[in-house]
């Protein structure tokens, strides 16, 4: 045993959450009624504001000391259910309120709610957003079951209600491409948010038409790639309403007039990057189109890569960039006037932009035009308009052990 300590104040405090950040520091998160539960001097609040508040605290994982601790909430309900902490070792809670939270910055995604995200430095001294969401009331929507800060900054919670007056409801909650649209309010709830709750992305409901799906002691977790394992009391009452899917080990409710242990992965995160290829090349101006394939993505970014920069560290070889017109003469009284300037022009345009984006030796790089007599497409004259890069080996030693 390295360390262990008591926490608390002198009224009822529960821990729900721990979880390390990135220096292996452990972080607590919960709720208390004690006005003396300790705090730390840079807190974002020192002081207990009635009812219940939540908490976060953080320890050095070596000697057990306390390193920063905090309330949080107002003089209404606010526990603390979940921590999470992301790359940059900010800290992230997902918990329950009775009252207007606050919407910070005011350009985060809010739909009103007893549901609250709270995210703090972390040192637990300053706040960087808050928000809530839920179905546009302050009543208890769901009980808050799994919670995930991705390493992509995605927001993932996961919750139920319904199972008595008190265990919230999950009817109007918001709902983005949902894979199960309807509700009889007593279902699991799945969301996801993007960074900083800037907007919701997913919201999806799961449970069978007539069950109250909930949780006893469950276990539910996300893992850092967006799946949920959630542990159910499922179909209870006997039923086997509760969502199956093909070759599972059990699609009926066993017990005659009780609940059984259901089970479900759902993947919210798979992502397959993949586009269409036009063909193996093509030459400048033509136009290419890529058509974007990929699936289970938010945003995508496009990246052809950059020829210059596979280059600038080829210090034995000359590069040749090389520019072709199509076969139409051109005859004009200002720069370009024919088909070789035109070319030549093509070619010094491109290594201007080679050398401007890249780190290449200028001494490295040539450029020529040769006009319009090398065509590749007598049909398709656009297909002659082009650049090629020519890569030249060094022969300097060669040539010096030839003359030697």
């Amino acid at each position: 045993l390295m360390w262990s300590t008591f926490l608390g104040g002198s009224n009822d405090d529960a821990g729900y959450s721990i979880q390390l950040n990135n220096s292996n520091f452990p972080l607590l998160s919960g709720g208390t009624l004690s006005s003396d539960f300790s705090t730390t001097s840079n807190a974002l609040n020192s002081n207990y504001s009635g009812n219940i508040d939540g908490f976060v605290r953080k320890y050095n994982s070596l000697n057990g000391n306390l390193l920063a601790s905090t309330y949080l909430g107002d003089s209404g309900y606010n526990q603390s259910y979940f921590v999470q902490v992301d790359l940059n070792n900010d800290i992230y809670l997902f918990g329950l309120t009775n009252t207007t939270y606050p919407v910070f910055p005011t350009s985060t995604y809010s739909s009103v709610g007893s549901q609250f995200i709270h995210k703090l430095d972390s040192n637990l001294s300053s706040t960087l957003m808050t928000t809530s969401f839920g179905n546009g009331t302050l009543a208890r929507n769901i009980t808050p079951s799994a919670f995930l800060v991705s390493d992509c900054g995605l927001i993932y919670i996961s919750g139920w209600g319904g199972l008595s007056p008190t265990g919230g409801s999950t009817n109007n909650m918001p709902i983005v491409n949902a894979l199960q649209p309807n509700t009889d309010g007593k279902d699991f709830y799945l969301a996801v948010f993007s960074q900083d709750m800037q907007s919701q992305i997913y919201g999806s409901f799961f449970g069978g038409g007539t069950s109250k799906e909930h949780v006893d002691g469950g276990t539910s977790r996300f893992d850092k790639n967006g799946k949920i394992y959630q542990a159910v009391c499922a179909g209870c009452q006997g039923l086997s309403d509760f969502p199956t899917t093909p070759n599972v080990y059990s699609s009926i409710n066993g017990a005659n007039n009780g609940c059984n242990l259901g089970a479900f992965k759902f993947d919210l995160e798979t992502i397959s990057a993949s586009i269409s290829l036009p063909s193996y090349y093509s030459c400048l101006p033509s136009s290419c189109n890529f058509t974007n394939l990929s699936q289970g993505g938010n945003q995508y970014f496009w990246d052809f890569g950059d020829v210059s920069k596979v280059l600038e560290d080829q210090q034995d070889l000359e590069i040749l960039v090389e520019g072709h017109t199509d076969t139409d003469k051109m005859r004009s009284n200002s720069h370009p006037t024919d088909n070789w300037e035109l070319s030549v022009l093509r070619a010094t345009s491109v290594v201007k932009i080679m050398l401007e984006n890249s780190k290449m030796d200028p001494t490295t790089v040539s450029a020529s035009g040769r006009s319009q007599y090398i065509p590749i497409d007598a049909e398709l004259k656009s297909k002659n308009r082009r650049i090629e890069v020519v890569l030249i080996p060094r022969l300097d030693e060669l040539f010096e052990i030839i003359n030697n």
